[in-house]
């Protein structure tokens, strides 16, 4: 424990407090709104290229922290708005060898636009290729876009469903069907908090989309906070596990 308060010191220095990161766990009819909200965008935003019919590689470079700076590659369509196609992740060619812990997933647009009920599905895997068995996502940190009554004010049901239960399925889904007043744009970041070696997504129409952003080379101190808690809740996480297997 004193290396952690080591390392927040560090860190933040003068910050006089520190929100504490959520993993994202059951289910609910809306996501629930930051109570924080960084400044969008959260971080660096990936480089995405369709280098084939069927593959895409996405990338970051200087400005993106460097445990990021490299590309990854995944099989299927790049999952932007236009495109409606599964895709599977390769991130073993990243410099840890991993997606590190602290990265952002941003969703956008996903509700029920065109009367279509939109749907992500993510299930993340560990080194040994099996399913990551807890919560390996945390609660969304930033928020921004517009929402039912066509401002900036998003309200709580702009935001889509979600489900995670690690003792059944390990698939996170996020749906648009319980976004059901107006057709708010929203996008919005949730945060990593576990090391992800590939990953599977599953997308079921146009008009939403899904990437990803490396926190900063310099973050803001908000920011920072996130990754720090990210990489403490993995160390957390192994001595847990540790103590589980003996």
């Amino acid at each position: 424990m004193k290396l952690l308060h080591v390392l927040f010191a560090l860190t933040f220095g003068t910050m006089t407090s520190i929100a504490v990161a959520t993993p994202l766990t059951g289910q609910g009819n809306h996501l629930p709104l930051p109570t924080t909200n960084l400044s969008w965008p959260p971080g660096v935003p990936e480089a995405r290229v369709q280098t084939t019919v069927s593959e895409f590689e996405g990338s970051w470079g200087s400005s993106a922290h460097p445990d990021w700076q490299g590309t990854y590659k995944a099989v299927g369509r790049i999952p932007s708005s236009t495109s409606l196609q599964n895709a599977v992740y390769d991130f073993t060619t990243l410099p840890l060898g991993y997606l590190p812990a602290g990265t952002f997933f941003i969703f956008s647009d996903l509700d029920t636009g065109s009367n279509q009920s939109e749907s992500i599905r993510l299930l993340g895997n560990e080194n040994s290729g099996f399913p990551i068995g807890f919560e390996w996502l945390d609660e969304p940190v930033a928020v921004t876009g517009t929402g039912r009554f066509n401002t900036s004010f998003i309200h709580p049901m702009d935001m889509p469903a979600w489900n995670f239960h690690f003792t059944v399925f390990d698939w996170y889904t996020f749906r648009g069907s319980s976004v059901t007043v107006g057709n708010p744009n929203v996008t919005f970041a949730l945060v990593t908090n576990e090391p992800v070696y590939t990953m599977r997504l599953v997308k079921n129409w146009t008009n939403h989309s899904f990437s990803m952003m490396a926190p900063r080379l310099i973050p803001e101190p908000s920011t920072a906070l996130l990754t720090l808690l990210g990489v403490v809740g993995a160390i957390f996480r192994s001595e847990r596990n540790g103590r589980s297997a003996t």
